[in-house]
């Protein structure tokens, strides 16, 4: 699929806003919110969004809010005692870093990028200056992510766009929890299905590439994920529901 986009370059300093959602994951939330913080890249801003969460997750992080100005808590209230879901609390957290004016550095400058991160997983403290070196000497990649390790198995997804895309109709080949993307795709594409709640970064791939948005990953282990997230009740009938509106969304 070619590409119409007319693309920024790195000339000027990246700034990213990082996105979490977090639901009752307090026992790991400060360790992956220090990952971030700690990275080698420091201009970054973290969005922390609790997703109704019962275990106060608030507290776990209370000595990172009190001692770093450059993370945010912010709570999304429960729906009819439901909690809102993945894709809902990614786009909040998206909204919140797009605000104009909100949260910018003193001399005005906005977010230029979106990084994810999850509540129960580490990223390396070189994650964002390993990523943005590849979109640098590469101008046209528009998302990046990286190689992982998932419960100490190392995982290599495809490194070039021609590849990732090639495998993207039969799975998500980026790890979401490593993504970093220019603000500018979320801008084109309007952020995450609200109608999905698994399967939501795989539809975000599907959607971007057909815009005409590159992808590339970092051939590095940068992240690793330690556990399984929360399953809420009904999870494996509520993926299968989602697996099926996305192949038919998508014609795949």
């Amino acid at each position: 699929m070619s590409s119409k986009i007319k693309r920024k370059t790195l000339d000027h300093k990246p700034y990213i806003a990082v996105i979490l959602g977090v639901w009752n994951m307090a026992n790991t939330l400060e360790r992956a919110c220090s990952s971030i913080l700690d990275q080698t890249f420091r201009d970054l801003h973290l969005f922390v969004i609790d997703d109704g969460s019962d275990d106060n997750p608030a507290e776990a992080i209370a000595g990172l809010l009190s001692s770093d100005e450059r993370i945010t808590f912010a709570v999304l209230q429960k729906k009819l005692g439901k909690r809102w879901g993945r894709s809902m609390s990614l786009n909040y957290g998206i909204g919140l870093a797009m605000v104009p004016g909100r949260l910018t550095k003193s001399g005005g400058e906005r977010f230029t990028h979106i990084g994810i991160m999850d509540a129960d997983d580490v990223s390396s403290s070189r994650r964002f200056e390993e990523e943005l070196r590849l979109m640098k000497s590469k101008p046209e990649l528009d998302l990046v992510s990286c190689w992982y390790r998932k419960k100490g198995e190392v995982k290599n997804n495809p490194v070039d766009h021609e590849e990732i895309v090639k495998a993207l109709p039969g799975r998500p080949t980026l790890c979401h929890g490593g993504l970093l993307s220019k603000v500018e795709v979320y801008q084109s594409i309007g952020g995450y299905d609200e109608r999905l709640q698994t399967c939501v970064d795989w539809d975000f791939y599907l959607r971007a590439w057909k815009k005409g948005f590159m992808m590339g990953n970092v051939p590095k282990v940068l992240y690793s994920i330690l556990f399984g997230r929360n399953k809420p009740p009904g999870h494996r009938e509520r993926y299968l529901e989602d697996l099926k509106y996305l192949r038919e969304k998508h014609g795949i």
